[in-house]
């Protein structure tokens, strides 16, 4: 678009009107006067409007105060809703707002959110977290990563560090913690706020229609059964959706933490099992598991519950099974399920480093996974 001409100035211009004086004159309705008199007026009117906010307010900026208000320092032991605001459903990324640097205090702060409705973390059994750490001086998110938000799949053990374990014990699934703990970096001590999601470690969602052709299962609290006797092997692979979640869907290359059980269909006979609550959940990579499982596994919502029948072919290539999977997190990072240990400082920390390790008895691609 051509720009429009800027209009010529007026022969009865002043050619030394500042826009000081077109605003006050604007403002007074009245025509521009020229002359020397009428600018000396402009300069002192604009000196007295400089000069005397200063000097009502004692010489401070009255938008500066405002900010050293806002960012005066608050206890780290203060109420929750006082230093903070957090959102986002469990499970999701959080979203903290600090509203004041936190003063760091030499104990461990423990809030719970949401209280869950699950089963309550047992010292020893297997576990599933969402954590995500901020700084307690200006609110960034701090998680390794960089995703702002760190899966972590183990038992309630020593090793997630003695300040998780003590505050995690007895908590139901479903919950959301927000713990604050100082910590010393390079000789100086900080708080940090790490917000823990307690995830379900079985399927949580909603029945799904009965198939009539399906082999029925039983859950129990430790274990899994189909019931195979007199049923015919399959010829083709199959699923069936028992529970259907409502979370983020398996992806052909994602690696999924699962509670799974695969049975021998012959003699109904457990293969591998990852469903004991004394066991931490399994880990399926998607790109290394049985040729059924990456094939039917696609697409599934975490939070369901499928049964998965194989042939031999589909499967490990010395009979056919079934399979009963509850999908119960996406592992973006491909080390949930690994050991844990605190940082080591002598002030609480509760930042939970992760290391990747095996878990022979627990994933599929240990034990029955490879295809063939």
């Amino acid at each position: 678009m051509e720009q429009q001409p800027r209009s010529a100035r007026s022969a009865n211009d002043p050619t030394n009107v500042t826009q000081a004086q077109r605003v006050v004159t604007a403002t007074l309705g009245r025509k521009r006067p020229k002359g020397i008199w009428f600018l000396l007026g402009a300069i002192v009117l604009v000196a007295l409007m400089v000069i005397v906010p200063v000097l009502v307010s004692g010489g401070h900026d009255p938008q500066m105060s405002s900010a050293k208000a806002t960012d005066a320092q608050l206890s780290a032991d203060a109420p929750l809703a006082d230093a903070m605001t957090i959102s986002g459903n469990v499970g999701a990324i959080p979203v903290l707002n600090l509203k004041h640097p936190l003063s760091p205090v030499d104990k461990v702060i423990k809030d719970e959110l949401v209280k869950g409705t699950g089963r309550a973390l047992v010292k020893g059994q297997g576990m599933l977290l969402n954590l995500a750490t901020f700084s307690g001086q200006d609110g960034k998110n701090t998680t390794v990563g960089g995703r702002g938000v760190r899966l972590y799949s183990g038992l309630l053990d020593e090793k997630v560090g003695q300040t998780l374990l003590n505050n995690l014990e007895g908590v139901k699934e479903g919950s959301r913690l927000v713990l604050r703990a100082p910590v010393t970096n390079n000789g100086a001590t900080t708080e940090e706020i790490t917000v823990v999601d307690v995830l379900p470690t079985v399927a949580t969602g909603t029945p799904a229609s009965a198939d009539a052709s399906a082999p029925k299962v039983t859950v129990g609290t430790d274990q899994v059964t189909v019931a195979l006797s007199g049923v015919a092997e399959p010829t083709q692979s199959q699923i069936y959706s028992l529970l259907v979640g409502k979370g983020e869907q398996v992806r052909a290359d994602s690696t999924v933490i699962a509670r799974y059980s695969l049975i021998n269909w012959k003699d109904s006979k457990v293969i591998s099992s990852s469903w004991n609550p004394a066991d931490a959940p399994g880990v399926i990579d998607m790109s290394n598991t049985l040729k059924g499982v990456a094939e039917h596994l696609v697409d599934v919502p975490v939070g369901s519950r499928v049964l998965l029948t194989l042939p031999s072919e589909q499967a490990r290539g010395d009979g056919a099974v079934a399979m009963v999977i509850d999908v119960l997190a996406i592992d973006h990072s491909g080390n949930a399920s690994a050991t844990a240990t605190a940082t080591a400082n002598s002030d609480n920390n509760v930042q939970v480093t992760v290391s990747p390790s095996a878990l022979p008895s627990a994933s599929p691609s240990k034990t029955a996974s490879k295809r063939k």
